[in-house]
Protein backbone atom coordinates (compact mmCIF):
# COMPACT_ATOMS: atom_id res chain seq x y z
CA UNK A 1 0.00 0.00 0.00
CA UNK A 2 1.19 3.10 -0.93
CA UNK A 3 1.64 6.02 1.56
CA UNK A 4 -0.57 8.93 1.83
CA UNK A 5 2.27 11.27 0.63
CA UNK A 6 3.24 8.95 -2.17
CA UNK A 7 -0.44 8.95 -3.17
CA UNK A 8 -1.12 13.13 -3.31
CA UNK A 9 2.54 13.36 -4.64
CA UNK A 10 1.75 10.68 -7.44
CA UNK A 11 -1.79 12.53 -8.14
CA UNK A 12 -0.62 16.05 -8.25
CA UNK A 13 2.35 14.58 -11.15
CA UNK A 14 -0.86 13.19 -12.63
CA UNK A 15 -2.75 16.41 -12.64
CA UNK A 16 0.62 18.36 -13.95
CA UNK A 17 1.24 16.18 -16.85
CA UNK A 18 -2.52 16.37 -17.94
CA UNK A 19 -2.03 20.04 -17.81
CA UNK A 20 1.48 20.03 -19.59
CA UNK A 21 -0.27 17.65 -22.53
CA UNK A 22 -3.10 20.08 -22.68
CA UNK A 23 -1.07 23.13 -23.06
CA UNK A 24 1.03 21.08 -25.81
CA UNK A 25 -1.98 20.10 -27.88
CA UNK A 26 -3.88 23.43 -27.42
CA UNK A 27 -1.41 25.55 -28.10
CA UNK A 28 -0.67 27.32 -25.30
CA UNK A 29 -3.64 27.34 -23.94
CA UNK A 30 -4.40 25.34 -21.33
CA UNK A 31 -8.09 23.81 -21.39
CA UNK A 32 -9.82 20.95 -19.40
CA UNK A 33 -11.88 19.57 -22.56
CA UNK A 34 -11.46 20.83 -26.27
CA UNK A 35 -13.99 23.65 -26.55
CA UNK A 36 -14.41 25.95 -29.41
CA UNK A 37 -13.18 29.30 -28.49
CA UNK A 38 -16.11 31.84 -28.15
CA UNK A 39 -16.73 35.12 -30.51
CA UNK A 40 -14.38 37.94 -29.03
CA UNK A 41 -17.35 40.06 -29.07
CA UNK A 42 -18.94 37.41 -26.56
CA UNK A 43 -19.09 37.36 -23.16
CA UNK A 44 -16.84 34.53 -20.95
CA UNK A 45 -18.81 31.45 -20.69
CA UNK A 46 -18.98 29.21 -17.77
CA UNK A 47 -19.75 25.81 -18.04
CA UNK A 48 -21.58 26.49 -21.22
CA UNK A 49 -22.10 22.94 -22.66
CA UNK A 50 -23.82 19.78 -20.60
CA UNK A 51 -21.12 17.37 -20.37
CA UNK A 52 -21.57 14.25 -21.94
CA UNK A 53 -22.21 11.41 -19.58
CA UNK A 54 -21.44 7.49 -19.56
CA UNK A 55 -24.14 5.81 -22.12
CA UNK A 56 -21.90 2.64 -21.44
CA UNK A 57 -22.30 2.61 -17.79
CA UNK A 58 -23.69 -0.69 -16.70
CA UNK A 59 -25.52 1.21 -13.91
CA UNK A 60 -27.24 2.71 -15.52
CA UNK A 61 -31.24 3.08 -15.18
CA UNK A 62 -30.73 0.51 -12.59
CA UNK A 63 -31.26 1.06 -8.97
CA UNK A 64 -28.07 2.93 -7.31
CA UNK A 65 -26.55 0.43 -4.76
CA UNK A 66 -27.44 1.34 -1.22
CA UNK A 67 -25.15 2.69 1.15
CA UNK A 68 -24.49 4.01 4.70
CA UNK A 69 -21.31 5.72 5.31
CA UNK A 70 -20.03 7.72 8.30
CA UNK A 71 -19.44 11.73 7.11
CA UNK A 72 -16.81 14.10 8.18
CA UNK A 73 -18.54 14.22 11.63
CA UNK A 74 -19.24 10.69 12.18
CA UNK A 75 -22.91 10.45 11.65
CA UNK A 76 -24.29 8.30 9.29
CA UNK A 77 -25.45 8.30 5.84
CA UNK A 78 -28.13 6.29 3.81
CA UNK A 79 -29.06 6.48 0.49
CA UNK A 80 -32.43 4.84 1.32
CA UNK A 81 -33.22 8.48 3.65
CA UNK A 82 -33.12 10.15 0.47
CA UNK A 83 -36.19 9.10 -1.80
CA UNK A 84 -37.67 11.80 -3.11
CA UNK A 85 -34.52 13.96 -3.50
CA UNK A 86 -31.72 14.11 -6.44
CA UNK A 87 -28.56 12.78 -4.94
CA UNK A 88 -25.03 13.75 -6.65
CA UNK A 89 -22.57 10.90 -5.71
CA UNK A 90 -19.10 12.56 -6.68
CA UNK A 91 -16.42 9.51 -5.92
CA UNK A 92 -12.87 11.26 -5.60
CA UNK A 93 -9.12 9.17 -5.50
CA UNK A 94 -8.27 11.52 -1.96
CA UNK A 95 -8.20 14.17 0.50
CA UNK A 96 -6.10 16.88 0.31
CA UNK A 97 -4.53 16.93 -3.24
CA UNK A 98 -4.78 19.65 -5.54
CA UNK A 99 -7.26 18.21 -8.04
CA UNK A 100 -9.57 17.26 -5.34
CA UNK A 101 -9.11 20.49 -3.16
CA UNK A 102 -10.65 22.06 -6.42
CA UNK A 103 -13.34 19.72 -7.10
CA UNK A 104 -14.74 19.73 -3.09
CA UNK A 105 -14.51 23.49 -3.04
CA UNK A 106 -16.72 23.44 -5.99
CA UNK A 107 -18.81 21.81 -4.99
CA UNK A 108 -19.04 23.43 -1.05
CA UNK A 109 -19.14 27.03 -2.81
CA UNK A 110 -22.46 25.48 -4.73
CA UNK A 111 -24.15 23.61 -1.88
CA UNK A 112 -27.58 26.18 -2.05
CA UNK A 113 -27.95 25.87 -5.42
CA UNK A 114 -28.19 22.18 -5.26
CA UNK A 115 -30.61 22.06 -2.20
CA UNK A 116 -32.71 24.62 -4.56
CA UNK A 117 -33.14 21.87 -7.29
CA UNK A 118 -34.00 19.12 -4.61
CA UNK A 119 -30.56 17.82 -4.66
CA UNK A 120 -28.10 16.27 -2.15
CA UNK A 121 -24.34 16.26 -3.26
CA UNK A 122 -22.04 13.80 -1.05
CA UNK A 123 -18.06 13.39 -2.16
CA UNK A 124 -16.58 9.62 -1.21
CA UNK A 125 -13.10 8.72 -1.19
CA UNK A 126 -11.73 5.52 0.88
CA UNK A 127 -9.93 7.96 3.62
CA UNK A 128 -11.31 7.87 7.30
CA UNK A 129 -13.39 10.16 8.92
CA UNK A 130 -10.35 11.92 10.27
CA UNK A 131 -8.82 12.80 7.12
CA UNK A 132 -12.04 13.90 6.13
CA UNK A 133 -12.61 16.42 9.18
CA UNK A 134 -9.07 17.68 8.75
CA UNK A 135 -9.38 18.22 4.71
CA UNK A 136 -12.75 20.37 5.75
CA UNK A 137 -11.23 22.22 8.28
CA UNK A 138 -7.64 22.82 5.89
CA UNK A 139 -10.03 23.82 2.95
CA UNK A 140 -13.41 25.27 5.05
CA UNK A 141 -15.42 22.75 2.93
CA UNK A 142 -19.46 23.13 4.20
CA UNK A 143 -21.18 20.24 2.30
CA UNK A 144 -21.14 16.50 3.12
CA UNK A 145 -17.62 14.26 2.58
CA UNK A 146 -18.37 10.18 2.89
CA UNK A 147 -15.71 8.11 4.18
CA UNK A 148 -15.58 4.62 2.28
CA UNK A 149 -12.81 2.63 4.03
CA UNK A 150 -11.99 -0.75 2.28
CA UNK A 151 -14.05 0.51 -0.56
CA UNK A 152 -17.17 -1.48 0.02
CA UNK A 153 -19.24 1.34 -1.65
CA UNK A 154 -16.79 2.50 -4.30
CA UNK A 155 -16.36 -0.78 -5.97
CA UNK A 156 -20.42 -1.43 -6.11
CA UNK A 157 -20.48 1.88 -8.20
CA UNK A 158 -17.43 0.27 -10.10
CA UNK A 159 -15.03 3.02 -9.31
CA UNK A 160 -12.27 0.10 -7.66
CA UNK A 161 -11.75 -2.59 -9.57
CA UNK A 162 -10.81 -5.69 -7.21
CA UNK A 163 -7.22 -6.46 -7.16
CA UNK A 164 -6.69 -2.71 -8.51
CA UNK A 165 -5.53 0.51 -6.73
CA UNK A 166 -6.81 1.41 -3.38
CA UNK A 167 -8.49 4.39 -4.58
CA UNK A 168 -11.64 5.90 -6.33
CA UNK A 169 -11.70 6.72 -9.62
CA UNK A 170 -13.11 10.49 -10.01
CA UNK A 171 -16.26 9.40 -11.13
CA UNK A 172 -19.73 11.18 -10.56
CA UNK A 173 -23.38 9.24 -10.44
CA UNK A 174 -26.36 10.65 -10.34
CA UNK A 175 -29.36 9.16 -8.79
CA UNK A 176 -32.84 10.65 -9.44
CA UNK A 177 -35.35 10.73 -6.92
CA UNK A 178 -36.72 7.25 -8.08
CA UNK A 179 -33.45 5.65 -6.69
CA UNK A 180 -32.49 4.78 -10.32
CA UNK A 181 -28.75 5.90 -11.39
CA UNK A 182 -30.13 8.51 -14.04
CA UNK A 183 -26.27 9.29 -15.50
CA UNK A 184 -22.56 8.91 -14.56
CA UNK A 185 -20.06 10.91 -15.30
CA UNK A 186 -16.58 9.89 -15.81
CA UNK A 187 -14.81 12.76 -17.04
CA UNK A 188 -14.77 15.02 -14.40
CA UNK A 189 -13.47 18.50 -14.98
CA UNK A 190 -12.53 19.83 -11.28
CA UNK A 191 -12.37 23.44 -11.38
CA UNK A 192 -16.28 23.46 -12.67
CA UNK A 193 -17.37 19.92 -11.12
CA UNK A 194 -20.03 21.77 -9.13
CA UNK A 195 -21.16 23.55 -12.38
CA UNK A 196 -21.10 21.19 -14.48
CA UNK A 197 -23.51 18.51 -12.23
CA UNK A 198 -25.80 21.93 -11.87
CA UNK A 199 -26.26 21.78 -15.95
CA UNK A 200 -26.10 18.22 -15.54
CA UNK A 201 -28.80 18.05 -12.86
CA UNK A 202 -30.65 20.61 -14.90
CA UNK A 203 -30.83 17.99 -18.43
CA UNK A 204 -31.29 14.72 -16.50
CA UNK A 205 -34.67 16.48 -14.91
CA UNK A 206 -35.85 17.94 -18.03
CA UNK A 207 -35.45 14.70 -19.80
CA UNK A 208 -37.68 12.51 -16.71
CA UNK A 209 -40.09 15.06 -16.48
CA UNK A 210 -40.60 16.07 -19.75
CA UNK A 211 -41.38 12.16 -20.55
CA UNK A 212 -44.03 12.53 -17.56
CA UNK A 213 -45.36 15.48 -19.27
CA UNK A 214 -45.84 13.67 -21.98
CA UNK A 215 -47.59 10.52 -20.88
CA UNK A 216 -49.75 12.99 -18.98
CA UNK A 217 -50.58 15.39 -22.16
CA UNK A 218 -51.01 11.73 -24.21
CA UNK A 219 -53.49 10.44 -21.44
CA UNK A 220 -55.57 14.12 -21.13
CA UNK A 221 -55.86 13.92 -25.01
CA UNK A 222 -58.50 11.35 -24.91
CA UNK A 223 -60.92 12.23 -23.19
CA UNK A 224 -60.33 15.78 -23.25
CA UNK A 225 -62.71 16.33 -20.30
CA UNK A 226 -64.03 14.09 -18.05
CA UNK A 227 -67.70 13.64 -17.57
CA UNK A 228 -70.06 11.47 -15.11
CA UNK A 229 -70.97 8.26 -16.20
CA UNK A 230 -67.85 8.21 -18.26
CA UNK A 231 -64.88 6.48 -18.51
CA UNK A 232 -62.46 8.68 -17.05
CA UNK A 233 -58.68 6.94 -18.90
CA UNK A 234 -55.66 6.88 -17.45
CA UNK A 235 -52.92 9.37 -16.50
CA UNK A 236 -48.97 9.57 -15.61
CA UNK A 237 -47.34 12.26 -12.53
CA UNK A 238 -44.94 12.09 -10.77
CA UNK A 239 -45.54 11.34 -6.66
CA UNK A 240 -43.71 13.60 -4.38
CA UNK A 241 -43.74 11.46 -1.88
CA UNK A 242 -42.08 8.66 -3.33
CA UNK A 243 -40.22 10.03 -5.79
CA UNK A 244 -41.84 7.57 -8.44
CA UNK A 245 -43.70 8.53 -11.41
CA UNK A 246 -47.07 6.43 -10.99
CA UNK A 247 -50.27 6.12 -13.45
CA UNK A 248 -54.01 6.23 -12.52
CA UNK A 249 -54.37 2.22 -13.94
CA UNK A 250 -51.39 1.09 -11.36
CA UNK A 251 -53.16 3.37 -8.40
CA UNK A 252 -56.47 1.84 -9.03
CA UNK A 253 -56.14 -1.73 -10.27
CA UNK A 254 -58.17 -4.35 -8.04
CA UNK A 255 -59.88 -1.19 -6.27
CA UNK A 256 -63.14 -0.70 -5.63
CA UNK A 257 -63.11 2.60 -6.07
CA UNK A 258 -60.69 5.42 -6.43
CA UNK A 259 -61.07 9.29 -4.87
CA UNK A 260 -59.18 11.83 -6.50
CA UNK A 261 -59.05 14.93 -4.28
CA UNK A 262 -57.36 18.40 -5.68
CA UNK A 263 -55.35 19.74 -2.74
CA UNK A 264 -53.25 22.56 -1.71
CA UNK A 265 -50.59 23.25 0.90
CA UNK A 266 -51.21 26.99 1.41
CA UNK A 267 -54.88 27.16 0.99
CA UNK A 268 -56.59 27.38 4.51
CA UNK A 269 -59.75 25.96 3.42
CA UNK A 270 -58.11 22.83 1.80
CA UNK A 271 -55.69 22.78 4.76
CA UNK A 272 -59.10 22.56 7.05
CA UNK A 273 -59.78 19.07 5.43
CA UNK A 274 -56.20 17.66 6.44
CA UNK A 275 -56.92 15.07 9.18
CA UNK A 276 -60.67 14.13 7.52
CA UNK A 277 -58.69 13.62 3.84
CA UNK A 278 -56.35 11.16 6.10
CA UNK A 279 -58.96 9.75 8.51
CA UNK A 280 -61.62 8.69 5.06
CA UNK A 281 -58.01 7.70 3.61
CA UNK A 282 -57.38 5.09 5.96
CA UNK A 283 -60.85 3.96 6.61
CA UNK A 284 -62.09 3.53 3.18
CA UNK A 285 -58.50 2.34 2.22
CA UNK A 286 -59.26 -1.05 4.42
CA UNK A 287 -62.21 -1.33 2.78
CA UNK A 288 -60.81 -1.84 -1.07
CA UNK A 289 -60.83 1.94 -1.57
CA UNK A 290 -57.52 4.14 -3.22
CA UNK A 291 -57.00 7.61 -2.19
CA UNK A 292 -54.86 10.23 -4.21
CA UNK A 293 -54.08 13.66 -3.60
CA UNK A 294 -53.19 15.87 -6.66
CA UNK A 295 -51.73 18.98 -6.45
CA UNK A 296 -51.82 21.87 -9.30
CA UNK A 297 -50.57 24.83 -7.69
CA UNK A 298 -47.35 26.46 -9.60
CA UNK A 299 -46.45 27.73 -6.26
CA UNK A 300 -46.23 25.02 -4.35
CA UNK A 301 -43.10 22.54 -4.86
CA UNK A 302 -42.46 18.98 -4.90
CA UNK A 303 -40.54 19.06 -1.81
CA UNK A 304 -42.71 21.63 0.01
CA UNK A 305 -45.80 19.42 -0.76
CA UNK A 306 -44.29 16.08 0.50
CA UNK A 307 -43.25 17.73 3.21
CA UNK A 308 -46.87 18.71 3.94
CA UNK A 309 -47.84 15.54 3.71
CA UNK A 310 -45.93 14.17 5.81
CA UNK A 311 -46.42 16.85 8.23
CA UNK A 312 -50.41 15.71 8.18
CA UNK A 313 -49.93 11.96 7.82
CA UNK A 314 -51.04 11.21 4.61
CA UNK A 315 -50.78 7.78 4.00
CA UNK A 316 -51.68 7.99 0.51
CA UNK A 317 -49.92 9.57 -2.44
CA UNK A 318 -49.82 13.01 -3.44
CA UNK A 319 -49.15 13.86 -7.31
CA UNK A 320 -47.67 17.27 -8.63
CA UNK A 321 -49.97 18.08 -11.54
CA UNK A 322 -47.05 21.03 -12.79
CA UNK A 323 -48.65 22.01 -16.35
CA UNK A 324 -52.16 21.42 -15.38
CA UNK A 325 -52.84 19.07 -17.56
CA UNK A 326 -54.83 16.94 -15.09
CA UNK A 327 -56.58 19.41 -12.97
CA UNK A 328 -57.92 20.94 -16.79
CA UNK A 329 -58.75 17.25 -18.08
CA UNK A 330 -61.22 16.99 -14.41
CA UNK A 331 -61.97 20.87 -15.06
CA UNK A 332 -60.90 21.23 -11.18
CA UNK A 333 -61.42 24.44 -9.49
CA UNK A 334 -60.61 24.88 -6.35
CA UNK A 335 -59.17 23.05 -3.01
CA UNK A 336 -60.36 20.60 -2.36
CA UNK A 337 -62.18 18.91 -4.63
CA UNK A 338 -62.87 15.92 -4.86
CA UNK A 339 -64.08 12.92 -7.86
CA UNK A 340 -65.02 9.14 -7.36
CA UNK A 341 -64.03 6.48 -10.12
CA UNK A 342 -65.53 3.33 -9.75
CA UNK A 343 -63.99 -0.13 -10.27
CA UNK A 344 -64.92 -0.13 -14.03
CA UNK A 345 -63.11 3.42 -14.43
CA UNK A 346 -65.96 5.72 -14.56
CA UNK A 347 -66.36 9.09 -12.87
CA UNK A 348 -69.76 8.78 -10.80
CA UNK A 349 -69.22 11.35 -8.46
CA UNK A 350 -67.43 15.33 -8.33
CA UNK A 351 -67.94 17.75 -6.11
CA UNK A 352 -67.38 18.90 -2.43
CA UNK A 353 -66.30 16.75 0.59
CA UNK A 354 -68.56 17.86 3.00
CA UNK A 355 -70.91 20.84 3.00
CA UNK A 356 -68.68 22.49 6.16
CA UNK A 357 -64.61 23.88 6.58
CA UNK A 358 -65.43 23.29 9.68
CA UNK A 359 -65.51 19.71 10.54
CA UNK A 360 -67.95 19.73 14.06
CA UNK A 361 -70.63 21.65 11.79
CA UNK A 362 -70.66 19.42 8.82
CA UNK A 363 -73.79 17.17 8.71
CA UNK A 364 -73.96 15.97 4.96
CA UNK A 365 -70.68 14.31 4.24
CA UNK A 366 -71.10 13.77 0.53
CA UNK A 367 -67.89 11.92 -0.40
CA UNK A 368 -67.86 9.50 2.91
CA UNK A 369 -71.61 8.63 1.44
CA UNK A 370 -71.01 7.94 -2.13
CA UNK A 371 -68.50 5.54 -1.34
CA UNK A 372 -70.63 3.49 1.08
CA UNK A 373 -72.98 2.86 -1.81
CA UNK A 374 -70.72 2.22 -4.32
CA UNK A 375 -69.22 -0.60 -1.62
CA UNK A 376 -72.94 -1.60 -1.07
CA UNK A 377 -73.01 -2.59 -5.08
CA UNK A 378 -75.79 0.32 -5.29
CA UNK A 379 -75.38 3.19 -7.39
CA UNK A 380 -74.31 6.66 -6.67
CA UNK A 381 -77.34 8.83 -5.72
CA UNK A 382 -75.97 11.67 -3.35
CA UNK A 383 -76.10 15.05 -4.89
CA UNK A 384 -72.72 17.50 -3.41
CA UNK A 385 -72.99 20.51 -3.30
CA UNK A 386 -70.21 22.52 -5.71
CA UNK A 387 -66.67 22.50 -4.55
CA UNK A 388 -65.82 25.06 -2.34
CA UNK A 389 -61.96 26.45 -1.47
CA UNK A 390 -59.25 28.43 -2.92
CA UNK A 391 -58.60 28.64 -6.73
CA UNK A 392 -56.04 26.68 -7.90
CA UNK A 393 -53.13 28.63 -9.26
CA UNK A 394 -52.65 27.18 -12.51
CA UNK A 395 -48.70 27.58 -14.97
CA UNK A 396 -49.02 30.00 -17.31
CA UNK A 397 -48.63 28.69 -20.72
CA UNK A 398 -46.83 30.15 -23.80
Amino acid sequence: MRSRSTLRHSLTLSAAATALVALALTGGTAVVRAQQAPPATAAPAVAATVPSLDAANPLNGKPAPAFTLPDQNDKMVSLADLKGKWVVLAFYPADMTSGCTLQNKSYSAKKDAFAAKNAVVFTVSTQGTDSKREFCSKEGLTHTLLSDVGAKVSRAYGTVKDGGREYASRWTFYIAPDGTVAGVDTKVRVATAAEDSLAILDALSAKKGGAAAAAASTAAAAPATVELGKPVGDFTLPDTVSGKTVSLADLSKDKKATVIVFVSTQCPVSNDYNERMAQIAAQYGAKGVQFVGINANKGEAPTEIAAHARQNDFTFPVLKDANNAIADRFEAQVTPEAYIIDGKGNLVFHGAIDNSRDATKAQQKYLVTALDEILAGKDVTVQPRRAFGCTIKRAVRN
